[in-house]
């Protein structure tokens, strides 16, 4: 274990600053693991703050799942295990089974996505996919790095930068296209409007063709244009 806890603080450091640690898994062994592992890669604020990792502050953080729920499947135990600035969670899903069977995704506000990743389970989560950055779109600080650099301040604990229009909208990933906004209004006010417009994409997916035809009399077999029978030339 001190091999893993090595490899994320090779990768991420430690937490500056740190946080009281905030996660809570309903699998005991999960839960041994982690209170191993917690003195080890802390909680709090990692990458000059661009992420906040296992700390307290995610409890506040579920009624972001229940707004946007229309892009995950139903059922399950969810745990939040932390957040980037521009407010794409970190989710163990089935998080009541064991470490092998759970799996990390990430619910992404900027691309309007659940991005499923069969392969990153909470066993190898802290040693190779966190420190080595390779969840997809969870570690791009170029927007953030930026507006740390105009702002000259951090964000608040509950703020994001929350993406005006999504790229999938027709919107850009550059600093004028994003806002500081507290994460779980960002959540909550944009989830109803996403979620009637996957709702709309998906009934006209199941529309049935246009019939042409529809409303034609038909041909009576045996007549030219003209209406007469064919006969005999």
């Amino acid at each position: 274990m001190s091999a893993v806890g090595d490899a994320f603080v090779a990768g991420l450091g430690r937490p500056d600053p740190a946080a009281a640690p905030g996660l809570s898994f309903p699998n005991p062994v999960d839960q041994e693991s982690w209170d191993y592992l917690y003195p080890k890669v802390g909680a709090g604020y990692y990458l000059n703050r661009f992420l906040y990792l296992f700390g307290e502050n995610l409890r506040s953080l579920q009624p972001c799942l229940e707004a946007w729920s229309f892009l995950m499947p139903p059922g399950g135990v969810r745990v939040i295990l932390g957040r980037n600035a521009y407010g794409a969670l970190l989710i163990l899903e089935n998080a009541n089974l064991s470490g092998t069977k759970s799996r990390a995704h990430v619910l992404d506000p900027v691309g309007v996505v659940y991005r499923r990743n069969a392969q990153a389970a909470l066993g190898n989560l802290f040693g190779y996919w966190l420190p080595n950055k390779a969840m997809p779109n969870f570690f791009n600080s170029n927007v953030y790095d930026e507006w740390i650099a105009k702002s000259g301040r951090y964000l608040a604990e509950d703020e994001i930068l929350g993406i005006k229009r999504p790229p999938g909208l027709g919107g850009n990933l550059e600093l004028d296209n994003f806002q500081p906004e507290p994460i779980v209004r960002y959540y909550q006010t944009t989830g109803p409007i996403y979620a009637k417009a996957f709702a709309q994409m998906a009934a006209s997916a199941v529309q049935p063709p246009a019939d042409e035809n529809k409303g034609k009399k038909a041909r009576k077999p045996g007549r030219g244009k003209s209406g007469g029978k064919r006969g005999k030339q």
